[in-house]
Formats: C-alpha cells, structure tokens, sequence
C-alpha cells in the first residue's frame, strides 16, 4: 500500500535516525505507515518510496505525526494536504513547528519509546 492511502502516517526525520525501527510498531498501532524526509533517505535509513516532500510524495493523511523532522521547505510542500499535524523535535524554531497543529518539544526517540509504553500499558517498563 502507498503511504498517501494512509490516514496516519509517523514520519520520521534525522531525529529520529537512531530510532527508526520503532517507528512501524508505533504506525501499526495507530493503524498508519512510517514516512521519511529526504534526510533518511539520503542516509539509506528509509526507502524512497516512503519519502514525503517535493523530490518524494504528496500526502494528505489525518493526522501527520512528524518525530525528529526539521521541516525544510521542500518536505513542507509534501504536507499540503495533511489535515493535522503533530510534530516532536528539540527545537521549537525548526520550521516544522510553524505548521504543526501540536509541538511537543523533546526527543523524538524518547517520545517513541514513552508514548508506546502508555498505549501497550507496560507495567515493566519505568516511565
């Protein structure tokens, strides 16, 4: 299936690098697709067909959840679409922030592993 099928998508940028394995237990649990800037990409972390932004695909999902993505100009325009958008990052300025719905500032990999924790309701796990 192509990630624009999709009304979830947890995108992931550089990050989220070290992570980028868990983000597809955390799509499936949402019912999503993983996507990738072009970062990941270009690092061979992420296939292209999973990249969002002007030199990979358009998507509209419900929600966009981007974790460690910086929001260049380019993966922007691959966001028109996106009826909501959430994103995780260190930096409150990075431009993905402007035009999130929700900014959740921290790391994108903590974020992960806490947010799966909750929603798995893991008693073995210290949040």
């Amino acid at each position: 299936r192509d990630i624009r099928d999709y009304e979830v998508l947890v995108a992931g940028g550089g990050g989220a690098a070290r992570c980028f394995p868990a983000l597809k237990p955390l799509a499936d649990a949402l019912n999503g697709a993983v996507a990738a800037s072009r970062k990941l990409v270009d690092q061979g972390i992420a296939r292209r067909t999973i990249q969002v932004g002007q030199s990979g695909k358009t998507v509209s999902p419900k929600l966009y959840l981007a974790l460690g993505i910086h929001g260049s100009m380019q993966h922007l325009a691959g966001l028109r679409g996106a009826v909501s958008i959430i994103a995780v990052n260190t930096s409150l300025h990075a431009p993905i922030c402007r035009l999130s719905d929700m900014v959740v500032q921290g790391d994108a990999c903590e974020f992960i592993e806490k947010l799966m924790d909750k929603m798995m309701c893991n008693p073995h796990k210290n949040t």
